[in-house]
């Protein structure tokens, strides 16, 4: 029995086809596109961090067996479409009412945002990031997306999981 083979000649490939598609238009590009808007570059790299860790779980699913479930039941596609939509709801309309409340004062535009903490703070962070992984996970798309590209990265001769899944720290 020989060494496996050496994923690292399928990573340019890989990488190079993560960047497209995570370039192409959706809801996850609307959310990046808002969150730069609001609060430049640094306020979108958490909801883009949040958003790759919302595929990277869909990618453990995918390799536990569970997005192949979602793809095969209209119930569940269903299910995780409209929740997925609910969520994009709550979102575009919490922007509809910042934009609403913002208000003239002095001739210059102040932003006021219902239960937004402050800038930079650690909570904004964290609840870019989760915004992130909530429209990744709630997109019934990306399981799809896990069933049909992902698994064509990994050699024939690994185990999904296992090649998905970070390495124990016994490893």
């Amino acid at each position: 029995m020989g060494e496996p083979p050496d994923l690292s000649s399928s990573l340019p490939a890989f990488v190079l086809a993560v960047v497209l598609i995570s370039a192409s238009p959706g809801p996850a590009m609307a959310l990046i596109l808002r969150r730069a808007a609001l609060h430049g570059f640094s306020g979108a790299v958490p909801t883009v961090l949040g958003l790759e860790a919302g595929l990277y779980l869909w990618a453990l699913l995918a390799a536990a067996g569970f997005a192949a479930l979602v793809a095969a039941s209209e119930v569940a596609f269903l299910v995780l479409r409209v929740a997925g939509a609910d969520f994009l709801l709550y979102l575009g309309i919490k922007a509809w009412r910042s934009a609403w409340r913002s208000r003239e004062t002095n001739g210059a535009v102040e932003e006021i945002t219902v239960g937004e903490p402050r800038s930079g703070s650690a909570l904004t962070w964290w609840r870019a990031f989760g915004e992130g992984s909530a429209v990744m996970l709630a997109n019934p798309k990306a399981a799809t997306f896990m069933i049909a590209f992902y698994p064509q990265f990994v050699p024939a001769d690994r185990p999904l999981f296992a090649t998905t899944a970070p390495p124990s720290p016994a490893s």
